[in-house]
């Protein structure tokens, strides 16, 4: 744990905002699962299916964040919500559409900003932000206003689903490492600070309790 956390302290030190987002994208440049139509015709898993169930009662319009290559704006419009999804990955967005376009579903999914709620997002009834994407937005600041910009496109009360990597007691050390090796170089360079819990998964990811 302590080797790893330096490994990672390091990283996160001298990593510009630009540079993790580009290692990010890297990732799923190389991650060919996300782009194949096996996984993307899987449907929703179990615990999505789940909170939906438990949830979504009365829910009619559903935005999509962190869409991927469609794999739940796929399964949510068969369900026979309305639904339209957002990804930053172009080429996701691309592979999805053609997806969705060969099944003859209205529904789309449309390249967004990184970081950030989708500029041309529609009101609606609830959100469904992708498998991991609230756990991929970068610094605290930038997840917080994620959540009030969501806020003022859906009515009191509506249920909005996010999904990351619960932070377990035994790694404390890990991430206490991390982030004070990272927040010596990041004063260094001048640069906002991590927070507790931020890792590399081989990106940039923030564990939550």
């Amino acid at each position: 744990m302590a080797i790893r956390g330096c490994f990672e302290g390091i990283w996160l030190g001298v990593l510009s905002h630009e540079q993790a987002a580009r290692i990010d994208e890297v990732y799923y440049d190389r991650n060919a699962m996300y782009v194949t139509e096996s996984y993307n015709r899987g449907g929703l898993f179990t615990w999505e299916q789940a909170a939906i169930d438990a949830h979504f009662d009365g829910v009619r319009r559903i935005v999509v964040t962190s869409a991927g290559g469609g794999r739940e704006v796929l399964a949510l419009d068969k369900a026979g919500y309305e639904v339209v999804g957002f990804e930053p990955h172009r080429d996701l967005v691309e592979f999805g559409n053609r997806l969705l376009a060969a099944d003859g579903i209205s529904a789309e999914l449309r390249p967004s900003e990184r970081d950030r709620w989708p500029a041309d997002a529609v009101n609606a009834d609830g959100v469904i932000v992708g498998w991991g994407g609230y756990m991929l937005i970068s610094g605290r600041g930038r997840r917080v206003a994620f959540l009030r910009e969501a806020a003022k496109r859906l009515p009191i009360n509506a249920p909005l689903l996010v999904s990351f990597y619960p932070r377990e007691r035994d790694e404390n050390v890990r991430f206490r490492i991390t982030t004070r090796i990272a927040n010596l170089l990041r004063r260094l360079l001048h640069r906002d600070p991590v927070v507790f819990g931020d890792a590399l998964a081989p990106s940039l990811v923030h564990f939550f309790t």
